[in-house]
């Protein structure tokens, strides 16, 4: 009796068309949930990983998927081999920009790549913006411009320039 009165109830409250929710309805929310929580965890645990996300270049080398400190040696390991050339006339030197003064901030560039891609605007937008980055960082130099006068003042006077 006391069913029978909860029946009539539940009909009075949901209307006489009440359809319980079918398995394949749930089955299907459930598998959305799981897809997303799984999404979100993902990203998770990516965004506190110390590797920078894939599409980011420095200076135009690929450094995604790579470690942050690994990021910082590679930039400056990169850097010690970059050649400047003058030439003037027939003379032509060939020069390390590091004995002009000029630095690469290595630290500072892996730590930009890195952050790509973390510091989403809406936190629930974030996994999807580090799906599809192509972000290119260009790198900070520093020039010691006391280094750079004597070198160039010197080198001036290798090519007679006054």
């Amino acid at each position: 009796m006391a069913a029978l009165r909860l029946d009539s109830k539940l009909e009075r409250v949901m209307g006489r068309h009440f359809r319980p929710i079918s398995f394949l309805t749930t089955a299907l929310i459930a598998i959305l949930i799981t897809i997303f929580a799984g999404l979100f965890l993902g990203y998770t645990l990516l965004a506190r990983s110390e590797f920078v996300f894939h599409g980011v270049t420095v200076a135009g080398q690929a450094v995604g998927s790579m470690p942050r400190d690994r990021v910082a040696s590679q930039l400056a390991e990169q850097w010690q081999q970059q050649k400047v050339v003058f030439s003037a006339d027939d003379l032509q030197v060939t020069l390390n920009p590091l004995d002009m003064g000029v630095r690469l901030d290595a630290a500072e560039a892996a730590q930009r790549a890195y952050a790509q891609g973390r510091h989403a605007k809406w936190w629930w937008l974030a996994p999807f913006q580090a799906l599809k980055l192509n972000v290119e960082i260009a790198p900070r130099y520093i020039v010691d411009m006391g280094i750079a006068d004597a070198y160039l003042t010197h080198l001036s006077d290798q090519f007679s320039i006054a």
